[in-house]
């Protein structure tokens, strides 16, 4: 079902994520709005540097030693690891990403 209005904002902030080829965390600003999760170099920023469709992924705790961190899986099984400031932001976030995921089927 349609929880929100395409192009809607539910959650935007800091999140700490691990690069896919460095393998190093970086700090990015993530606006979360239904089907998408996309990322920016600054708060400001207009252009994306990335974005994660939130079709039939998963969200869930990560094994990643690192505290507050949670996973994304895509259905072509690509992970991204996230970490938030503190407990509270992990499930925030997690809740408002499950919540925005749509499905295919």
């Amino acid at each position: 079902g349609q929880s929100a209005a395409l192009g809607t904002i539910v959650k935007e902030g800091w999140l700490s994520k691990k690069g896919d080829v460095r393998r190093n965390w970086t700090r990015r600003w993530f606006v979360l709005k239904y089907g998408s999760l996309a990322y920016f170099k600054t708060q400001d920023g207009v252009h994306a540097a990335g974005r994660i469709v939130l079709v039939d992924c998963l969200v869930g705790q990560s094994t990643s030693k690192k505290a507050n961190c949670f996973a994304i899986t895509t259905p072509s099984k690509r992970t991204f690891l996230l970490t938030a400031a503190n407990p509270r932001e992990q499930a925030e976030w997690m809740q408002a990403i499950q919540g925005c995921i749509e499905t295919s089927f």
